[in-house]
């Protein structure tokens, strides 16, 4: 992905400041990500750079996410996924 794409990932990702302009506290809040932002961006990155892709966000996720892991010397756990069916009979 292009530096470029990354960014505007990056800027669609950060939520909207009330009054950004009136303080200086809002303004740091530019240069750095809430949690949530953060993994919103990697959702992002994922479905951009896996467009064309037929695989679900999920497998997407895991491939951006062993990637990004990578870089840092780390895994990506894996998750069984169990599938539980509720019935609201007696």
């Amino acid at each position: 992905m292009s530096h470029e794409l990354i960014k505007f990932e990056y800027g669609m990702s950060k939520m909207t400041v009330r009054e950004e302009l009136k303080t200086e506290e809002v303004k740091g809040s530019f240069y750095a990500m809430e949690f949530s932002e953060f993994l919103e961006m990697i959702c992002r990155v994922a479905n951009t750079k896996f467009k064309n892709h037929a695989s679900t966000l999920g497998i997407k996720l895991q491939q951006v996410l062993d990637t990004i892991l990578g870089i840092v010397g780390a895994e990506r756990i894996e998750v069984q996924a169990e599938v539980g069916y509720w019935s609201l009979s007696d």
